[in-house]
């Protein structure tokens, strides 16, 4: 019996010394400045989990959401301090679950929206940077489009004259398009029109984002691209 009390006594002891975790969701921020802010909040006794998931609907500023097994709710308050001393404003501040994110154990999620930035716009480079595969289309494609805008266009037997398409440059035009710089730095281009639309599945509902172009364009033709992200 004292043997068993001495355990939990040590496993209390040991879990009260266990840092919260801050999950920083840095979809929309820089390298710089992630590193700065995981930095600043292990600096306060924090440990720090980074990811760039994407946001779920519930959230369009920058938003500090707790977990219903946060040991100490004040630590919500720890994290929008350490934001305030970075001059980064918290819009709001939750102790639930959002959407799918659902958050376990001694965890917050800190969720960090530069101005100027609408996570559900769906034309951030941030959500546009996705690997799409082609649909309604008799060749075996993959654009590729990275978050540093570079593109990859995937395919097999391209001919000698073509392979110059393979890889470029992309960048989001207008919020609507985007314009695939095949020959940089030259203006060399094609474009891509983006939209979006939600579909269901016997799972759940997907949220697609469809890349059409606008011209006929050697390789693809004019096949269209999609990326399909399940929100439920």
């Amino acid at each position: 019996m004292k043997r068993l009390y001495c355990l939990l006594v040590l496993v209390l002891f040991i879990s009260g010394c266990q840092n919260t975790t801050v999950l920083l969701h840095a979809r929309y921020l820089s390298d710089d400045t992630t590193k700065q802010i995981a930095e600043r909040l292990e600096a306060a006794d924090f440990t720090v989990e980074i990811n760039d998931y994407v946001f779920p609907k519930g959230v369009r500023n920058s938003t500090i959401i707790g977990s219903p097994l946060l040991q100490d709710a004040t630590k919500l308050d720890a994290v929008a301090l350490v934001m305030d001393e970075l001059y980064w404003p918290i819009y709001d501040i939750r102790s639930l679950t959002s959407q799918n994110h659902w958050f376990t154990k001694d965890t917050i999620g800190l969720y960090l929206v530069p101005a100027g930035i609408d996570p559900h716009q769906g034309a951030n480079t941030a959500d546009i940077a996705n690997k799409y595969v082609a649909s309604s289309c008799q060749k075996d494609l993959t654009l590729v489009l990275e978050s540093n805008n570079e593109y990859r266009l995937i395919a097999a037997d391209v001919a000698k004259e073509d392979e110059q398409y393979l890889q470029g440059k992309w960048r989001i035009r207008g919020n609507q398009y985007i314009e695939m710089l095949y020959n940089y730095p030259s203006n060399d281009a094609w474009f891509m029109e983006i939209s979006h639309e939600e579909v269901q599945d016997q799972i759940s509902q997907i949220k697609l984002i469809k890349l059409r172009p606008v011209q006929k364009f050697p390789i693809i033709n004019q096949c269209g691209f999609e990326f399909g992200t399940r929100i439920n």
